[in-house]
């Protein structure tokens, strides 16, 4: 696992790819209402009769502005305009392009609170999380549930505030490498170097990671803006998994 500084200049509005490159996209999900109309032109029929089954304004608001960016990125990705974009769930509910404009992409998308991020990747499935560090979490009693004996320890044994950081740090780390892999939380993450597993700095009190395959070598971070613009900044390499702690 490498935990990594990395920065979020605006993204590019053609993405062109390398062999061994991840390209992780952050999403501001709050945006003025004069443009959620722009990014809802964006939508499926189902993605909007979707949107309005949200109770809450700010849910569906949220979950417009996600939809609209997934799209647009993906766009960006394919050359394929956003609504034209087939968009399917596989046997496990998972997103994924369908039809013949796929070229091998693999997307995965995770939202807290205003924050997502969205991993795209080529020739490799992918799997993202980013969680706000919720101060009203049992995270002793989380992590003794979830994490295996050794980690586990180690989070009680931390005052509360980095013993919650220490958490929200694990419990991404398994959220991505679940999401990556279509299956269920693990106690233990792989050892064997099959996957990598960075930690993504977004900001003060969020927690994030990215897991993909160990040929992905390499990571890309932009900020999504809705239309797009020059900028890219690329991550070195990370250490294989078995570096994680």
């Amino acid at each position: 696992m490498s935990g990594l500084r990395n920065t979020w200049p605006p993204g590019p509005g053609r993405v062109h790819w390398d062999a061994a490159g991840v390209h992780v996209w952050r999403i501001g999900l709050d945006v003025p209402p004069d443009r959620l109309t722009e990014l809802r032109s964006l939508l499926s029929a189902e993605e909007e009769a979707r949107a309005l089954r949200c109770r809450l304004p700010v849910e569906r608001d949220r979950y417009v502005v996600g939809r609209a960016a997934v799209r647009d990125i993906l766009s960006r990705c394919t050359g394929v305009r956003p609504r034209r974009l087939l968009l399917t769930r596989g046997a496990r509910g998972r997103p994924r392009l369908a039809g013949p404009t796929t070229q091998r992409l693999d997307f995965n998308l995770s939202h807290s609170g205003a924050d997502a991020l969205l991993a795209v990747a080529r020739g490799g499935q992918v799997g993202i999380d980013i969680e706000v560090v919720d101060p009203g979490v049992d995270h002793r009693a989380m992590a003794t549930r979830f994490f295996g004996a050794a980690e586990a320890a180690a989070v009680r044994a931390l005052p509360d505030t980095e013993g919650r950081q220490a958490f929200f740090t694990g419990w991404t780390r398994r959220e991505a490498y679940a999401k990556a892999n279509d299956t269920r939380i693990p106690v233990e993450l792989d050892e064997t170097g099959t996957w990598r597993v960075w930690d993504l700095t977004v900001g003060s009190g969020v927690r994030a990671a990215l897991v993909a395959p160990a040929l992905l070598t390499d990571v890309h971070c932009w900020t999504w803006e809705g239309t797009g613009g020059p900028g890219r900044a690329a991550i070195p390499h990370s250490r294989s998994r078995r570096n994680w702690e």
